[in-house]
């Protein structure tokens, strides 16, 4: 069963926005004693499984409604 490709996962776009504000500090963070920054983890829900037979049989749900 393939899994349908997750229309709300953002993880890219958010790397694209995290790596552009970063080279837009870059010239100034040189001149500065401390630069503080977060790590995070950007979690990613991609299908919701309703019941799962074995490692290739499962059923996906339609909508968190369902869960």
């Amino acid at each position: 069963m393939e899994i349908p490709h997750n229309k709300y996962d953002v993880t890219q776009k958010a790397l694209v926005g995290v790596k552009s504000k970063i080279d837009a500090m870059e010239g100034s963070a040189s001149n500065k004693y401390v630069f503080l920054g977060f790590d995070g983890y950007i979690d990613s829900l991609y299908s919701l499984v309703s019941n799962r037979e074995d490692v290739s049989n499962w059923t996906l749900m339609n909508s968190m409604k369902q869960m």
